[in-house]
């Protein structure tokens, strides 16, 4: 794990990070705060795992003013995301540094995300996105996609037990595919556009 934050951390905006085959134990949270590609050699070879207790990626610039110009892109291509949680952590309220949203990962603000050949299985979210949460915040439409990748067996406990996406627009989910999603409280068991679309 350190040695994936630490070459996210030494990376140039623009540059492409190569996560070779294996299971990488993620016992806190892998963060993202500038343009990368991350790819690794296979959505079923290359694993990272959050051992049920921790979320496993937050993507976030670190201008979070809408149009600011420091819009980010954020590529993943090729990996498997399984059992990351997101859970309660403090006093944060809902969705607040990825507080309860995106057991997977979650994506804040005007950050893009592009997913590709990838797969989550048995992540947790227990308030939104049990596998991915976008929140925009301010209705602003930020492109993302989500494309060729699988979601099996995720939970969220209130809304979109796959995907979510809350207060803003532009995410597209092409060829991907959904399979024993559930939500424990509301609804969406695959995906939920809320206050979006």
């Amino acid at each position: 794990q350190s040695a994936i934050q630490s070459a996210f951390n030494a990376a140039s905006s623009g540059d492409t990070i190569f996560i070779c085959a294996g299971t990488y134990s993620i016992s806190s949270r892998l963060q993202v705060t500038k343009s990368l590609t991350i790819r690794g050699a296979g959505a079923r070879t290359t694993t990272l795992d959050g051992l049920e207790s921790s979320q496993i990626l937050m993507i976030h610039d670190n201008n979070l003013t809408p149009d600011s110009g420091n819009e980010i892109t954020v590529a993943i291509d090729s990996i498997s995301f399984i059992n990351g949680r997101a859970t309660q952590t403090g006093s944060l309220g809902e969705c607040e540094d990825g507080n309860r949203c995106g057991g997977a990962i979650f994506v804040e603000s005007e950050s893009r995300i592009n997913i590709t050949d990838s797969h989550f299985k048995n992540n947790y979210a227990d308030f939104v996105g049990g596998a991915v949460a976008r929140l925009i915040g301010s209705y602003q439409t930020v492109p993302s996609t989500i494309t060729n990748s699988s979601f099996e067996s995720n939970t969220a406990n209130f809304d979109g037990g796959g995907v979510a996406t809350l207060f803003g627009f532009g995410l597209v989910i092409e060829s991907s595919t959904f399979f024993g999603n559930e939500t424990l409280s509301r609804s969406a068991a695959a995906v939920i556009a809320n206050f979006a679309k």
